[in-house]
């Protein structure tokens, strides 16, 4: 879809998708069954169902007259582009020594295979 609203340019898409495989990938940890290959069918690990994209442009509206102002200064636009997608929940680290999904550094964090860690005592 687009549309024109005067100086203003505004384009937006959506996307509905399904993606479904017995092994996403070579390192899944999910073993196919040779004799029955449907019992490993499911949705990929990478499915996406949802994706919404909205793209803008407006014209700015200084400058528009014909002369030496125009042509230094006019012209210019300001665009940018939004995408929202549903996907797979991911843990956000930051790279210090210890199990810290919070993102505070202090060594405590949600884990998926504990469910608490701590900075060890000494």
């Amino acid at each position: 879809m687009r549309r024109s609203l005067g100086d203003l340019t505004l384009s937006a898409s959506y996307t509905y998708s399904h993606s479904i495989d017995d092994s996403s990938d070579r390192y899944d940890p999910v073993f196919t069954d040779p004799a029955d290959p449907a019992l490993s069918r499911a949705s990929s690990n990478f499915d996406v169902r949802h994706s919404f994209s909205l793209s803008y442009v407006y014209a700015l509206p200084f400058f528009k007259q014909p002369g030496a102002l125009h042509t230094l200064l006019g012209g210019w636009q300001v665009s940018g582009i939004t995408t929202a997608l549903s996907g797979l929940p991911f843990t956000v680290t930051n790279g210090t020594t210890y199990s810290d999904n919070a993102g505070v550094a202090n060594g405590v964090g949600f884990s998926r295979t504990r469910m608490w860690s701590a900075i060890p005592l000494r």
